[in-house]
């Protein structure tokens, strides 16, 4: 015959419970709770596929050292990856699509000089005018960034242009200051002929001059065929005819005259002149 024991209330203790008899069924639904459960007991073995839902995942729980390599693209929801989620200086360069830096994406005065590259500007990529006085380094503009015929007289300094600068044969123009006419009528003969060599200016413009400049002024007393000052006989086509006036008035004006080295010139006066000043106002050289 065989006995069981009755147990009441609180009686039964855990030396009374067989090895191996709390199975399943006799565990009440909920009734295993965390506090029951050893730390560290349950491992990935004791845990259904797919029993482990959002919910049940910690914020920041999951770090990427607990990540590895198994996490692809597929199991991330769209817009699942914010700033927050990514670490600092994580995303390297060859994780950045190519063109997917717009301007937009760049920040004001993020691009330094350090950021372009030699020779990447080119003049396309230049806005009209915007190379400024200010951004031109000194001693920067040669004569190869000067488009020829650009610079303009207004763009000379006054005294700029001195005789070193100027190339052999061109003529440099040498102005006198005079008060009192260097030729009156009273150097001329009047008689409306020819007199070769008739009037020297040899003591006033300096061996070496190209040619003279004249300031001449004249009165007719009546009229007669204007006077001509000449270069010389052979250079018959340099002369300038004195200006005349008709009514007893002056007349006068500058004249340019090429001279020959001995500063002497030829002349042609009629007489019906009452007056006839010319004065030597600089020459060339």
């Amino acid at each position: 015959m065989t006995y069981r024991r009755r147990y009441f209330d609180g009686q039964v203790t855990t030396p009374a419970i067989v090895e191996g008899a709390v199975t399943e069924e006799k565990i009440a639904k909920d009734a295993v709770t965390s506090e029951k459960i050893k730390d560290e007991t349950i491992t990935g073995a004791d845990i259904g596929a797919g029993q482990v839902q959002t919910d049940d995942i910690a914020d920041g729980a999951v770090t990427l050292r607990k990540l590895g390599g198994d996490v692809s693209i597929v199991p991330l929801e769209d817009n699942a990856v914010s700033t927050a989620k990514i670490q600092d200086n994580a995303v390297v360069t060859q994780k950045i699509d190519n063109q997917a830096i717009t301007s937009d994406k760049l920040q004001d005065q993020a691009v330094s000089s350090i950021k372009i590259k030699d020779g990447a500007v080119i003049a396309s990529k230049i806005a009209t005018n915007a190379i400024t006085k200010s951004k031109m380094a000194d001693n920067s503009v040669g004569s190869l960034e000067i488009i020829d015929g650009s610079v303009t007289e207004p763009k000379i300094a006054d005294g700029a242009v001195t005789d070193p600068k100027l190339a052999d044969g061109v003529n440099v123009f040498v102005p006198r200051a005079a008060t009192d006419p260097d030729k009156t009528i009273a150097d001329f003969i009047c008689d409306g002929g020819l007199h070769e060599d008739g009037l020297d200016f040899s003591a006033i413009v300096p061996a070496g001059a190209r040619a003279v400049v004249f300031n001449a002024e004249t009165m007719l007393s009546i009229f007669i065929p204007p006077a001509k000052i000449y270069r010389n006989q052979i250079y018959r086509q340099n002369t300038f005819i004195l200006p005349v006036e008709t009514g007893g008035s002056w007349a006068g004006g500058h004249y340019i005259l090429p001279c020959d080295p001995d500063r002497l010139f030829d002349y042609e006066v009629g007489n019906g002149y009452g007056a006839i000043n010319l004065t030597v106002i600089g020459w060339f050289i």
